[in-house]
């Protein structure tokens, strides 16, 4: 995980918290069946916060021009707090 999302140990803790409930009471012949769900659960949601940080890699970098001046103006709104709630407000357990 790229550290430009502010994710990395958030991403671990949720990793964590599905791979318990993926695992819990399973028998230890169900343990690959278990992986693979876990991976099946998690690879969306992780694909997603990592291709927003290689994007914000190239943002947050960015030389002075017009590129850096439209990430500036558009980093000095009012942040849409809503737009996050699916990484900020996500329930690992749920």
């Amino acid at each position: 995980m790229l550290p430009f999302m502010a994710q990395g140990a958030c991403q671990a803790i949720e990793d964590a918290a599905v791979l318990t409930r993926c695992l819990d009471g399973v028998d230890p012949e169900a343990v690959p069946a278990a992986l693979r769900r876990y991976e099946e659960l998690r690879r969306p949601r992780t694909a997603k916060v990592q291709g927003l940080s290689w994007r914000n890699r190239t943002t947050f970098h960015l030389l002075d021009g017009e590129d850096q001046q439209r990430r500036d103006a558009a980093l000095a709104r009012p942040a849409d707090d809503a737009a996050m709630d699916w990484l900020y407000g996500f329930d690992p357990l749920a």
